[in-house]
């Protein structure tokens, strides 16, 4: 009987870790500050806790976090991050509300630098604002 449990316990365990890998995360990272920026954006960044320069916020993937990026597309950089990189990321001390941690880090520049364009010209053009293909590379450099 206590083999069978055991058993049942580690298939759980396998399933809720399946679960988990399979939902995806955004990683959405605040390149740029929020001095002059429209009052609609910084509204969208508040929403999305994103309120000092390399601030990380964790999001579900959803339609109503997927507005608010194409907002703040223009001072973000955000893309799908692994189960791996998350797990990493919860490792660090993060951002807390009331006693209670949110899914928001602080972290230090990425080493090597931002991109070769910088942090004033999108991704597919050569800098690092906007959707990121490359967002777990991007956050391993910066956990180092």
């Amino acid at each position: 009987m206590d083999v069978e449990k055991a058993i049942e316990t580690v298939k759980k365990v396998e399933k809720e870790e399946k679960v988990a890998k399979a939902t995806k995360h955004l990683a959405v990272l605040l390149i740029r500050g929020t001095v002059r920026v429209r009052h609609d954006i910084k509204k969208a960044l508040y929403i999305l806790k994103l309120r000092q320069k390399q601030a990380l916020a964790v999001l579900d993937d959803n339609a109503t976090n997927h507005g608010l990026l194409h907002k703040v597309k223009d001072y973000v950089a955000y893309g799908y991050i692994s189960h791996e990189t998350l797990k990493a990321l919860q490792k660090r001390p993060s951002i807390m509300k009331n006693g209670k941690p949110i899914n928001v880090f602080r972290l230090p520049p990425p080493k090597g630098g931002f991109g070769r364009k910088g942090i004033k010209v999108s991704f597919a053009n050569g800098g690092c604002l906007g959707k990121r293909t490359d967002m777990d590379d991007f956050l391993k450099r910066m956990l180092w």
